[in-house]
């Protein structure tokens, strides 16, 4: 069952610097308790796409956003901001990318943890106040009895992590959306985050969509892979299937720039990694052709790259690239 579908979903944002084209063009799915990461460089519309399925941007901030956003057959684009704020929190949890700032300075980290639980469950501040000491015991937060009555400053950024993921998770959603959440943990912490997501993932039954800019964190955790540039998906594919065999040029150059990992977990030595040369287009004046072929080690002036915008085609059951070179399309070398 698709507990989130999404379908030519379009948003355009205004700025300072113009109108920026910040998604174009997104389709994917999601089914019960499947984890679908979104990857790609900072800018590439990662936040935009995960914002945009619970209605987080200020309309003053919005151009135009078009396309359809599904959940449990319910279209988000046309909710109200009152339906779209019974369903967050209730329905699709959010864990932001900031444990730092997340979290209100002057409320004690229990209060936090119980406010879905009166808003959207109607619980007492006593039931609400228990319940948060059980929620902040499942995301292994030591002395939760006495941690409760504790405020952000008073916890590690792991620890601000884990009650924010309390938080979301408190009512139990269908769907759990992660913005980067493992941004600035240390490697120890970053794994112990994801572990707990899979494991709250295992005994809850929810769905999961991890956004990150690190192919390394959503290695061992994703069921299926989008990976996103300037705006579009330009792979979509089973998470085994896209790191074994990887079609799109750019994802080749993400996964060139990570370092391979010995049995003992030690970096192989005198290694190179691979940089994709440039940078990514101007997000208020995209190119009409092919976003990537300026960046593509294998784009000519005079191919299809330079002349037409790729449309995301499917080359094997379940893989989809926006590329006139696919790795598996390409001559030999």
């Amino acid at each position: 069952m698709s507990i989130l579908e999404v379908d030519g979903l379009s948003v355009h944002l205004r700025t300072r610097r113009g109108l920026v084209h910040a998604v174009d063009d997104v389709s994917f799915t999601v089914e019960e308790r499947e984890t679908l990461a979104i990857v790609g460089e900072s800018g590439s519309g990662k936040s935009v796409t995960a914002r945009s399925i619970v209605g987080l941007f200020p309309q003053r901030l919005v151009h135009r956003r078009s396309g359809e956003v599904r959940f449990l057959g319910e279209d988000m684009l046309a909710a109200s901001e009152s339906r779209l704020t019974a369903i967050r929190g209730r329905h699709i949890g959010m864990v932001f990318q900031d444990p730092m700032s997340s979290l209100n300075p002057v409320l004690r980290v229990g209060n936090q943890v119980a406010e879905p639980l009166r808003r959207h469950l109607g619980m007492s501040r006593a039931d609400s106040h228990a319940r948060s000491v059980e929620l902040l015991g499942e995301v292994r937060i030591p002395n939760a009895s006495q941690r409760v009555n504790s405020y952000p400053h008073e916890f590690s950024g792991g620890m601000r992590q884990r009650a924010l993921i309390a938080a979301a998770t408190a009512c139990r959603p269908k769907l759990l959306i992660a913005d980067e959440p493992t941004t600035a943990l240390d490697v120890t912490v970053e794994a112990e985050i994801l572990a707990l997501l899979k494991n709250l993932q295992s005994e809850h039954g929810m769905a999961l969509i991890l956004v990150s800019h690190d192919l390394n964190v959503v290695s061992n955790v994703a069921d299926t892979v989008a990976v996103m540039y300037a705006g579009q998906i330009v792979e979509y594919a089973p998470a085994q299937e896209l790191f074994a065999r990887p079609e799109h040029p750019y994802t080749e150059g993400l996964l060139g720039s990570i370092p391979s990992i010995e049995r003992h977990h030690t970096v192989v030595r005198n290694q190179r990694l691979t940089a994709i040369p440039g940078a990514p287009p101007n997000a208020v004046s995209l190119p009409s052709t092919c976003r990537f072929a300026e960046r593509c080690r294998y784009a000519t002036s005079d191919d299809a790259c330079s002349s037409t915008m790729p449309t995301l085609r499917e080359i094997r059951p379940g893989h989809w690239v926006r590329s006139a070179h696919p790795a598996s399309e390409r001559a030999p070398t």
